[in-house]
């Protein structure tokens, strides 16, 4: 049966995703329950049912539970046929109101009551199977819980320690992301959280036995089964996808490089600073980069080149270059107006695609 599995689970894929119906066997197998969690659509519960070993079918109640049941399929004396029809949301890799970056999904959290870290971290489990207090595996994952839109303004707890030196999870193994700057307030043995600032190397450090009511949770993605949201060497971000080119090019032919990679790709627009820095350091960009942002229609009325809003913050003295720079580069510390014939690295950026689950 585990090799028929996978085709059936397809065959409901598709049935699902065209809108149709869908027809369960009442009692065709028979078996207890296997394993129970929550779960975004039918699709991601059908999947988790083809990832799991002796998984003989599924049940997705409205309330979003997954229920696998474990066993094998049985030749009941009469078969009952239910037809149900369904038509799915827009699917995501992700449950409402959490946020997808690369493969897992973060949810920020805020308590009626303060709660220690080891509660912070019983909060998270209890959301559902895998689901636990976010630890950062790199500089592109504590660049997202520092700088996301969705930030607190004040500390958040994080799945971190800091150890003699080393930072570890809430285990004591030490993790493969160690940020070479350490935190402030340095004490021995602290739990970490986000501090208020927003800036990547202030970590800040409490006792864990410290209660703060605001901490992140995280579980992996429901993984696509024919569609990814972005294309290979694109990073998806917000609803957008994200493409890093290093080889310098003057701003229209910059513009029309993206466009050749995708055809809905332009030269990006990124809504915000914070967005930007999570770029900045996940795709590894240089200095200053090409942006789809330029007043060539009317001086001094930047636009973005598809339409879209878009609020960054200008460097010092910023714009200042009148008639003759009427293109835009972004670095970390803001954006500046420049020649449209210089030549610099770039970012392009399409929408995302519907992940098909």
């Amino acid at each position: 049966m585990d090799a028929l599995r996978p085709l059936a689970v397809l065959l409901l894929s598709c049935a699902l995703l065209a809108g149709a119906s869908y027809v369960r066997r009442s009692d065709a197998f028979s078996a207890g329950l296997l394993s129970e969690s929550a779960a975004p659509s039918r699709l991601s519960c059908a999947a988790w049912c083809n990832r799991t070993s002796g998984c003989g079918g599924f049940t997705f109640t409205a309330d979003g539970r997954c229920r696998l049941s474990g066993g094998t399929f049985s030749s009941p004396p009469a078969v009952e046929v239910t037809e149900v029809d369904y038509t799915p949301p827009p699917a995501a890799p992700c449950r409402a109101g959490w946020h997808p970056f690369r493969d897992r999904c973060f949810l920020r959290q805020t308590s009626s009551v303060s709660l220690i870290r080891s509660q912070s971290r019983q909060a998270c489990q209890g959301l559902g199977e895998d689901v636990t207090l976010a630890t950062p595996n790199d500089d592109a994952e504590a660049s997202w819980m520092l700088f996301h839109p969705s930030r607190k303004t004040s500390a958040e707890f994080i799945g971190l320690k800091y150890q003699s030196g080393v930072y570890t999870d809430l285990d004591g193994t030490a993790i493969s992301f160690q940020n070479p700057v350490p935190p402030t307030s340095v004490t021995v043995n602290s739990c970490l959280n986000l501090r208020w600032r927003l800036d990547v190397s202030t970590w800040g450090t409490l006792s864990c036995s410290d209660a703060k009511p605001h901490y992140i949770c995280e579980s992996p993605t429901v993984g696509c089964l024919s569609q990814a949201p972005c294309p290979q060497d694109w990073l998806a971000l917000d609803h957008y996808c994200y493409h890093y080119v290093s080889a310098p090019m003057a701003w229209e032919a910059a513009d029309a490089h993206c466009t050749s990679l995708q055809p809905t790709a332009r030269l990006a627009v990124v809504p915000q600073m914070g967005l930007f820095h999570i770029l900045h350091r996940s795709l590894s960009m240089g200095a200053d980069v090409l942006i789809g942002i330029t007043d060539s229609a009317a001086e001094g009325s930047f636009q973005a080149v598809d339409g879209t809003a878009w609020s960054i913050d200008w460097a010092t003295g910023e714009p200042n270059g009148a008639e003759r720079e009427n293109c835009v580069q972004l670095s970390p510390t803001g954006a500046s107006d420049i020649p449209c014939t210089d030549t610099r690295p770039f970012l392009c950026r399409m929408s995302e695609r519907e992940c098909l689950l």
